[in-house]
C-alpha cells in the first residue's frame, strides 16, 4: 500500500501542539518545542526526540511498527546515526543544566565513534523526562495519529467514489451535453490539437492552469456541477424512445463515479470508437445511402 504521509504533506507540517519557545536559551540548550519547530515539525525530528519515551503503560510512545508509522516511507521514520548523536548531546546539555550537582560527577557522553546499538541504548536509557516536554510529545503523537485516520478514511472515501462504475444512459447523456450546451467548452474540444507558435506557450501548457483549460477538464467540471441539469431534445421522428425528453438530474448521476479529466477522455475516446463501429456495420449493411455491397468490392478490386 502506497504511503498516505509525507514529509511535505499536511500531516507533518504545520503548527505544534502548542506556541514555541526561543530558540535556545541563554545557557546555549536547545529546548524540545525549539528543536521540533526548527526541523519543520517533522516525523523525522518527532522519533528522534520520542527515542526511549514511554506512555503511562509502559509501551514505546512511537513504535515505527505500527500503523500509521509503518505506513510511512523508510526515509521519513529513519532517523540516520549522526541525528541521533546530536540528540544524545542535547539531551546531556539539557540535563546539565537542569540537574547540575547530577552530573557533576559524571563523564559527559561522546558519541562521535559509537555504534549506532549504542547510541539508541543511551537514548532509551535517558529519555526525555520533563512533564511538559513529554506532554508536549504526546500531544504531537497524538495530533499526528489522528490526522493519520482522517486522511486514511479521505483516501478510502475518494477510492470508493472512483471505483463506481457509470451505469445506464444518463451518464453518458450528462457527458454528451457537457460539450454540445456550452460553446465555451465546444471550442476547446475543437481546438485541442492546435499548438502554441512559441515556445514559452508551449511549455506553459503543464502548468496547473493550462491542464485546467483543457476541454476534458472542463467537461469533468461540467459533469460534476450539481447545478448542471441537461435535457435531450425530441426527435420522435427518428425513432419512438426519441418522443420523449430524458431529463438527467445532478442525484441521478451523483452517486457514481466523479469525472476527471482521465475518466472524461477515456469514456469520449469509447464513444468515438463504439460510434464509428456501429457506423460501419450499418454501412456493411447495405442501409442508407452510403451502404456498402459486393459490386463495391468489385469495383474497388478494379
Amino acid at each position: 500500500m502506497s504511503s498516505v504521509l509525507s514529509e511535505s504533506s499536511d500531516f507533518n507540517t504545520g503548527a505544534p501542539p502548542d506556541a514555541p519557545d526561543q530558540d535556545a536559551k541563554s545557557d546555549g540548550t536547545v529546548s524540545v518545542k525549539s528543536f521540533f519547530t526548527e526541523n519543520g515539525c517533522s516525523v523525522r525530528a518527532l522519533l528522534i526526540l520520542c527515542h526511549g519515551l514511554l506512555t503511562d503503560d509502559g509501551s514505546p510512545a512511537l513504535d515505527v511498527c505500527e500503523e500509521p508509522w509503518s505506513k510511512m516511507k523508510k526515509k521519513t521514520i529513519s532517523p540516520n546515526a549522526q541525528e541521533f548523536k546530536k540528540e544524545i548531546i542535547r539531551r546531556w546539555n539539557i540535563l546539565c543544566a537542569a540537574s547540575p550537582e547530577d552530573t557533576a560527577d559524571k563523564v559527559a557522553p561522546r558519541p562521535a565513534q559509537w555504534p549506532l546499538k549504542k547510541v539508541l541504548q543511551w537514548l532509551e536509557d535517558h529519555p526525555i523526562d520533563d512533564n511538559s516536554d513529554r506532554e508536549y510529545l504526546l500531544k504531537a503523537i497524538a495530533e499526528r495519529v489522528e490526522a493519520a485516520k482522517a486522511a486514511d478514511l479521505e483516501r478510502a472515501r475518494e477510492q470508493d467514489q472512483l471505483n463506481k462504475k457509470w451505469i445506464g444512459p444518463e451518464p453518458i447523456l450528462c457527458l454528451i451535453h457537457t460539450l454540445i450546451d456550452h460553446d465555451e467548452i465546444k471550442r476547446a474540444y475543437l481546438e485541442r490539437f492546435d499548438l502554441p507558435s512559441n515556445r514559452m506557450a508551449l511549455e506553459n501548457q503543464n502548468t496547473p492552469q493550462a491542464k485546467a483549460s483543457t476541454a476534458w477538464a472542463m467537461m469533468a467540471d461540467k459533469w460534476n456541477d450539481p447545478l448542471f441539469t441537461p435535457s435531450t431534445i425530441l426527435m420522435g421522428h427518428l425513432h419512438s424512445d426519441f418522443s420523449f425528453p430524458i431529463v438527467i438530474d445532478h442525484d441521478i448521476v451523483s452517486d457514481m463515479a466523479v469525472a476527471t479529466p482521465e475518466k472524461v477522455k477515456d469514456k469520449w475516446a469509447g464513444l468515438i470508437h463504439e460510434c464509428k463501429r456501429i457506423i460501419k456495420k450499418w454501412e456493411w449493411s447495405g442501409q442508407g445511402d452510403g451502404g456498402y455491397d459486393d459490386k463495391d468490392d468489385e469495383d474497388n478490386d478494379e
